[in-house]
């Protein structure tokens, strides 16, 4: 499953949005089925979020939304004829109370299978593979990181003649209402570390 690129725009991996409060749009995905039989996939909408490693995931599908995951209109299944593929429409409506920044959600299709455990008993097995949304909703945009635990150490050379090394371990906590791709990088001197 994946996003149907709208006019000249290149990126089919996950959508975009700059909306407004009260403001609907309609995009379209695409539902594949590669099997040789037909297939009804679950479609579902669900809050997302990063990860600590900055890895975008979504609630599971017994987990209740109550972000922009409620935003998302889409239908509950599909069914897709052998080796063919469906598109399916989905509304993202922004509340009008909604506040300014970037708010991720997810869409997913999902697929359920029987198979067994290693003491033979029978298992549900839900397969589900998907996309972000992310909603950058128009208002005071408030880009802002936070470094915290902060630990640095120097380790000299043994090497008298050569330079030591200098480590930092910290954790950057996204305080804004925007996405961040931060870099970070340490510079000495004779003013000190600086992060």
């Amino acid at each position: 499953m994946s996003p149907l690129p709208e006019e000249n725009q290149s990126n089919t991996q996950w959508v975009e949005l700059d909306m407004k409060p009260g403001e609907s749009v309609q995009r379209e995905l695409v539902v594949k089925n590669h099997s040789a039989q037909e297939a009804t996939f679950g479609l579902q909408a669900a809050d997302g979020y990063f990860t600590d490693t900055g890895r975008f995931n979504m609630l599971a599908s017994d987990e209740p939304s109550e972000a922009a995951g409620t935003w998302i209109s889409i239908q509950e299944e599909i069914t897709v004829a052998p080796k063919a593929s469906e598109n399916v429409r989905f509304t993202v409506t922004v509340p009008e109370n909604a506040t300014p920044g970037d708010h991720a959600a997810g869409v997913a299709s999902s697929t359920t299978s029987i198979g067994q455990s290693a003491d033979g008993a029978s298992l549900g097995v839900e397969s589900r593979i998907g996309f972000r949304v992310i909603t950058r909703v128009e208002g005071e945009l408030n880009p802002s990181l936070a470094v915290q635990e902060l630990h640095t150490g120097y380790k000299q050379s043994w090497n008298p003649f050569a330079p030591g090394s200098i480590t930092a371990d910290f954790r950057l906590h996204n305080d804004g209402n925007l996405q961040l791709q931060p870099q970070s990088a340490l510079f000495s001197g004779s003013s000190g570390l600086r992060v």
